[in-house]
């Protein structure tokens, strides 16, 4: 019983974001996950591809940085998204790959 503070329309863009990649770039099953870190809610999502290339790394955020064939604007936009809604967006693993949408938690938990 997580609860999180976000917009829910920034934070369904977010997601969607990370699930398209993970379809487009990784394989297997994509996992979410919630749980508790401190003040915030986490939301993680994973899937049994590949991985982030080492050389990539955290510039998957920077715009015009693909790994493969794609615009390379999604993440960029995304971490923008959740920047704007208080919130961070960060990749946790290289492989595999854990992309992690950090939220505020609410007053509830």
């Amino acid at each position: 019983g997580v609860t999180a503070v976000g917009t829910p329309g920034t934070v369904a863009q977010v997601l969607a974001t990370l699930i398209e990649n993970s379809l487009m770039h990784g394989a297997g099953t994509i996992t979410l996950r919630v749980r508790p870190s401190g003040t915030s809610a986490v939301v993680e999502v994973q899937d049994e591809g590949a991985g982030v290339p080492a050389d990539l790394g955290n510039r998957v955020f920077e715009r015009a940085v693909s790994g493969r064939n794609s615009t390379g604007i999604g993440l960029a936009v995304a971490r923008d998204l959740a920047e704007a809604d208080g919130g961070r967006l960060e990749l946790l693993s290289l492989k595999p790959a854990v992309f992690a949408l950090f939220l505020g938690r609410s007053h509830q938990d």
